[in-house]
């Protein structure tokens, strides 16, 4: 019997072609829902994108995203290109998140690497409601649909992770004013977004700075120096920004230090919640603990969600906003880190860890983003048919 046989090339392009067919419904189904959520369709579609065209339209925000959304409508009246905006941004990071994985791991199959950054952007935390109640409130998550200026952190932060990866290994040997002015701009424009990611990414930037500088004892400074400089434009953005967001009349409080206050907020079992959020990336970081020192993406990476933990722990803002959990975006954002690094590590496990011999390893590590996927899946279902992304 004639047996037909797909060659490598047209599984490819099979795959590929599921792949952009996933783009087209993924950010039709996105572009909808946004668009829902711009004019609270029907009292449902919940969502802070209805105050952030408000505060664009009037010029009263402070986001480089309320702007754009202010001019979208101001100048076309059009809420349904509202959604086709943001819906291209979702897309957008996930092509760049590709590209990140094709940085961190060049030797993976690229398809396969286009699937993973797709999951990273799909997954959301373990639903367990006889720990905490919430899908979302609590537990936290990286991929957020009710917030346009963290749908824009989102996407300009990951492009600033891979020009920082990108230059991990040339910095020291002098980058171009192209390269500087370009990882500049772009961190300026994160921090006009929303400047959550700004907060915990470069003090573990200034951290690995200083590590090179002791390694090297002191003799490349000058380059280290300059790649430092990088981020001071950004913040004096940061200033602009805490300035616009605190007023110096105290009518909206500030930045506190008040211990466990959001940790604790609106879960009922913390360490749970952390669980359930990053089941996947810690069963990772359990087979390779000693990588957090010899692989500077992967260690770079938890020092960042470390930081941001920190600060969502001990610190939140005084006043009316007390409960509104707003320095929990950095610790969020760094979740999407953790998840898109741990698909590398893996991906790059097949290629260094037997699989007969590590099968426990991958067992584990499938089930878990498997069951990160489904809830993610569970939750985008509930979101893209107008229900409380709580």
């Amino acid at each position: 019997m004639y047996e037909k046989r797909f060659t490598k090339k047209q599984i490819t392009i099979l795959a590929n072609a599921g792949i952009v067919l996933f783009y087209l419904i993924y950010g039709y189904l996105c572009a909808r829902m946004l668009f829902r959520q711009s004019i609270h369709y029907n009292n449902m579609y919940h969502s802070d994108l209805p105050s952030h065209i408000h505060s664009g339209v009037n010029r009263i925000g402070y986001s480089l995203v309320e702007m754009i959304l202010g001019d979208i409508i101001g100048y076309t009246g059009s809420y349904k290109l509202v959604g086709i905006f943001l819906a291209t941004v979702i897309l957008a990071t996930i092509f760049v998140t590709w590209k990140l994985l094709r940085l961190i791991v060049p030797n993976t199959n690229p398809v396969l690497l286009h699937v993973g950054a797709i999951a990273c952007n799909l997954v959301a935390a373990y639903y367990l409601p006889q720990f905490n109640e919430y899908r979302y409130l609590g537990v936290q998550s990286g991929n957020i649909y009710h917030n346009s200026t963290f749908t824009g952190m989102k996407f300009l932060g990951t492009m600033v992770l891979y020009l920082y990866f990108s230059y991990q290994s040339q910095y020291e040997k002098g980058l171009s004013w192209k390269q500087w002015s370009t990882f500049a701009v772009l961190m300026i424009m994160v921090n006009m977004t929303k400047p959550n990611f700004f907060v915990c990414f470069a003090p573990a930037m200034g951290i690995y700075l200083l590590i090179d500088l002791i390694q090297k004892k002191g003799k490349t400074f000058s380059k280290i120096f300059l790649f430092g400089l990088a981020v001071i434009p950004s913040v004096l953005v940061l200033l602009v920004v805490y300035t616009l967001l605190f007023p110096s009349d105290g009518s909206a409080g500030g930045v506190i230090i008040d211990p466990g206050y959001c940790f604790f907020m609106r879960a009922r079992t913390p360490v749970m919640a952390v669980i359930q959020t990053m089941a996947f990336p810690l069963w990772i970081l359990a087979f390779h603990i000693r990588d957090l020192k010899k692989d500077r993406v992967f260690g770079f990476s938890w020092l960042m969600l470390l930081i941001s933990f920190l600060e969502y722990f001990f610190l939140c803002e005084g006043g009316a906003r007390k409960d509104h959990g707003n320095l929990s975006w950095g610790y969020c954002y760094c979740i999407y880190v953790i998840f898109v690094v741990s698909v590398a590590k893996i991906c790059s496990d097949f290629r260094e860890k037997d699989l007969k011999k590590y099968w426990y390893y991958y067992l584990g590590a499938g089930l878990l983003l498997l069951g990160h996927l489904v809830y993610g899946l569970q939750y985008f279902n509930i979101v893209v048919h107008g229900g409380h992304f709580i």
